[in-house]
């Protein structure tokens, strides 16, 4: 379990139930946040621009556009959309 320091995650109630499920634990240190905001801008996207606009009515739906909409994203990243 790799997470950022933040207080729910160095819990003693956390901590303990990781060590009894024999998880190992890393944190990141101080000054990490920026290693997360090259993943964390994309799926704010996806969020926003895609999935709190609509109500997938199942799953294939929702794997349809979710795959249509990566499809835009990733052609506009590049300057072709």
């Amino acid at each position: 379990m790799n997470t950022d320091p933040g207080s729910q995650f160095t819990s003693d109630a956390w901590i303990c139930e990781l060590l009894r499920l024999g998880v190992a634990i890393s944190m990141d240190g101080r000054g990490r946040a920026l290693d997360n905001a090259f993943i964390e801008r994309p799926w704010r996207s996806v969020k926003y621009e895609e999935v709190y606009l609509r109500e997938y009515g199942d799953l294939p739906a929702a794997r349809r556009h979710l795959r249509s909409y990566f499809d835009f994203y990733n052609e506009r990243g590049r300057g072709l959309g």
